[in-house]
């Protein structure tokens, strides 16, 4: 009986024991299935901490990028900031920034700009061409006569010691024609009893403004970005009761633009016909376009400035959109029947709408460096981290190295032995560029803005080597960025062009005002004798051959060496203090004792 006992008790026991395993493996396998779940939760949690320091990263680069675009330094020369970056010892003059100038980078060892310690300076500027006014000083009467014994001194005649002051006014002044009226001398049938001498020649019909006084405001506006309202506002200060509203003036400039078009026709039909261009665009924006009467009167539509670039011309586009289409319809081109070769060389940045033109076969693209030089600098400062800036401050030197035997080939004579030798210098850093990008492109660990220039610049790099079969293309498209400078700041002060017209208006000015100024004339002085043409020719627009005598790449010397040089100075010395309005006063005449009785006046204006 003990011995069966105790084998019960066992049993027992042992159902116990297997009931007790069974429920810690129970408990075991829920807490291996929990313990997964915290091991997914925390890959999950990893996952997600990783993903939102990668955008922490990209949004603190953008704001980077944003305060530098707002408050950093404008001026790209100089190395990649950082402080890991060590002072250079006396850089050569390639090392400095895209055009392998070191001028004004403000780094350590670098020479600054203006004038250097110890210069004597070239001493105060003096013209003698400027008229004066003379006025006397003279001693107070106290300090007239010898202290001592008080006698009077006896001033010496035309002996004066000279002080100069430049002085600065604005004068507004009308010119009075006097014309002259004529009698007959005899008394011969039909001739009329008073003949007038004709009315001056205006720029517009009934106009008040003269060719220079127009040409002002355009260049004031266009080629200085100074919006109206703020222009006759700082004449008022000087000129009160200024006879010239902003109401007048607007309608001025909308009634010279037919007499501008003949001449924007003709800068157009020229760049068209070059073989090597550069482009770039920024953004405008137009208040209620006529050609969308549907949109609400304050709509103000988003438009794009764009600029085509030649040696001699320049022309401004304003259009709604960005697209290749812009490009299409300034060159008369038809995407659907593109040409056997190309027709010209387009040097631009990489943006997609001339991507799009260059597909179409009717352009080689030429890309620029600076736009990767500016990549770069931009991953520097997006990732500020040390190995990014000491990568970016390699690329830089690199570029700036290729800018500098670039000018080194420019300015040796072509073909001759100096330049085959800075030709082989130049290609064989282009080829140490290349395969450094290769290297880069496939190196691992590359943060995704250091990958993403990198396969940038091997994505575009025949375009960006189109200089090295062709000298004639430059290295940057910075020149054409300098050019949109000027509506860039109008965009900026006068926020918007008021309606289409507007708008039209300002790409021809633009176009006639920048293309005077490239080929070296005087803006104010050839809008000025354009429009006095304009005037001379009936208020009516030029045409061939009036019309070739304006055109800047092909001006006879003697034009340009006067359209060169500042307008001759204005007002008159001989000035009357008061302008009476004009008037229309009859003469009567007694009719002549033989004859007939005199018809009436005849004004030949």
């Amino acid at each position: 009986m003990a011995v069966r006992w105790r084998r019960d008790d066992a049993e027992r026991q042992i159902a116990h024991l297997a009931a007790d395993l069974r429920d810690a493996q129970g408990a075991y396998q829920r807490l291996e299935a929990d313990h997964q779940k915290v091991v997914r939760e925390r890959d999950r949690l990893r996952r997600e901490v990783a993903s939102l320091q990668a955008r922490l990263a990209e949004a603190m680069g953008t704001i980077r990028e944003y305060a530098h675009q707002l408050f950093g330094q404008q001026s790209e020369r100089g190395a990649v900031p950082g402080e890991d970056q060590p002072a250079p010892s006396a850089p050569a003059a390639s090392d400095g920034g895209p055009d392998g100038s070191s001028k004004g980078s403000g780094a350590p060892g670098k020479r600054k700009r203006g004038g250097q310690p110890g210069h004597r300076g070239t001493g105060r500027r003096i013209r003698a061409d400027l008229p004066h006014v003379d006025k006397i000083l003279t001693l107070p009467e106290t300090q007239r006569q010898c202290g001592v014994c008080g006698t009077p001194y006896k001033p010496l005649p035309g002996a004066f010691a000279v002080s100069l002051v430049l002085n600065w006014a604005v004068q507004v002044f009308y010119t009075r024609y006097l014309r002259q009226k004529y009698v007959p001398a005899c008394g011969c049938e039909g001739t009329p009893p008073i003949v007038t001498a004709p009315a001056p020649a205006k720029v517009l019909r009934k106009g008040l403004l003269s060719a220079q006084a127009i040409a002002r405001i355009c260049v004031e506006k266009f080629w200085w970005g100074r919006p109206l309202h703020r222009l006759l506002a700082a004449l008022a200060l000087e000129v009160p009761q200024l006879p010239l509203s902003a109401g007048g003036a607007t309608g001025m400039l909308k009634r010279i633009g037919p007499l501008l078009e003949p001449l924007d026709a003709a800068i157009r039909a020229y760049i068209k016909a070059q073989t090597l261009l550069a482009a770039d665009e920024s953004t405008a924006t137009v208040h209620c376009p006529d050609d969308e009467p549907e949109r609400k009167p304050d709509h103000r539509s988003r438009w794009w400035t764009w600029c085509f670039k030649s040696k001699h011309a320049v022309a401004f586009v304003n259009d709604q959109t960005r697209g290749a289409n812009v490009v299409f319809s300034f060159f008369g081109w038809d995407p659907k029947h593109p040409p056997t070769n190309p027709l010209l060389i387009l040097l631009t940045d990489c943006y997609s709408s001339y991507k799009t033109v260059a597909a179409a076969r009717f352009v080689v693209s030429a890309y620029c460096w600076a736009h990767v030089r500016r990549r770069f600098l931009k991953a520097a400062r997006t990732r500020p981290l040390p190995a990014v800036r000491r990568w970016a401050e390699t690329w830089r030197k690199r570029i700036a190295t290729l800018y500098g035997l670039d000018e080194v080939r420019r300015q040796a004579v072509r073909d001759s032995a100096a330049w085959q030798d800075a030709d082989r210098a130049l290609r064989a850093h282009v080829a140490t560029i290349h395969k450094a990008a290769k290297r880069d492109a496939h190196q691992e660990g590359l943060l995704p803005e250091q990958a993403a220039v990198v396969n940038s610049l091997l994505e575009h790099w025949i375009g960006l080597t189109i200089f090295l079969d062709h000298p004639e293309v430059a290295l940057d498209n910075n020149e054409v960025e300098r050019i949109l400078r000027g509506p860039i700041i109008g965009r900026k002060n006068y926020l918007y062009f008021g309606n289409l017209w507007s708008a039209r208006l300002a790409a021809m000015l633009w176009t006639i005002l920048a293309t005077a100024a490239r080929n070296d004339l005087n803006p104010l002085t050839y809008l000025t004798a354009y429009l006095q043409a304009c005037a001379d020719n009936g208020g009516r627009p030029l045409s061939a051959p009036e019309l070739d005598r304006f055109l800047p790449w092909a001006l006879d010397p003697d034009d340009h060496a006067v359209w060169s040089r500042p307008m001759p100075p204005e007002p008159p010395a001989n000035l009357i203090a008061g302008t009476p309005p004009p008037r229309r006063a009859k003469l009567r005449l007694r009719p002549p004792v033989h004859g007939p009785a005199p018809a009436q006046e005849v004004d030949t204006s």
